[in-house]
């Protein structure tokens, strides 16, 4: 499968045939399967862990938090989304994000400053980046803002993953 991909120079799309995922579907009923889970990677870390992790071949990868540690305390989305470039272009990192499904959840770095939580200057940013960037199961919040709290089924598991941080 190619990837579509945007030309930052000219605005557009084209097809990129370098780069290539593949998609897998979730099981239905009875089924063995592997959920790799992590948490607390460095900004744009490139660690074998993450090749680790993409050899597991897991039917998904799910992040617990701490996806970066860029510790954004302003309401900033431009920064938000250069934070996720950076980790989305590390080498070891998106290969296993282009060979897995992703579930993502974030912890304090990653949502605001150091222990930041429901009351920090970053959240309207945090979350509008997060609705916008971050392929996600449906969120228990249906509007713009909100909990990035999601579940979802795996064969006869149910997989829930709850937003501590924001909320």
């Amino acid at each position: 499968l190619g990837s579509l991909r945007l030309l930052k120079s000219s605005g557009t799309a084209a097809l990129d045939r370098v780069r290539t995922g593949r998609i897998r579907t979730m099981p239905v009923g009875p089924a063995s399967f592997t959920l790799a889970t992590s948490a607390c990677a460095r900004s744009g870390s490139n660690g074998a862990v993450f090749d680790a992790i993409r050899e597991t071949e897991p039917l998904a990868y799910l992040e617990l938090g701490d996806l970066h540690y860029a510790n954004i305390g302003v309401n900033d989305p431009g920064r938000f989304r250069a934070a996720l470039d950076q980790v989305l272009t590390a080498p070891g990192q998106a290969a296993l994000y282009r060979s897995t499904s992703t579930v993502y959840v974030w912890d304090d770095h990653d949502y605001a400053a150091n222990d930041g939580d429901a009351t920090s200057p970053s959240r309207p940013a945090a979350e509008s980046v997060y609705r916008a960037w971050v392929p996600h199961h449906p969120l228990v919040s249906d509007g713009d803002t909100g909990p990035i709290g999601q579940s979802f089924v795996a064969g006869r598991v149910r997989v829930v993953m709850t937003d501590t941080r924001s909320q």
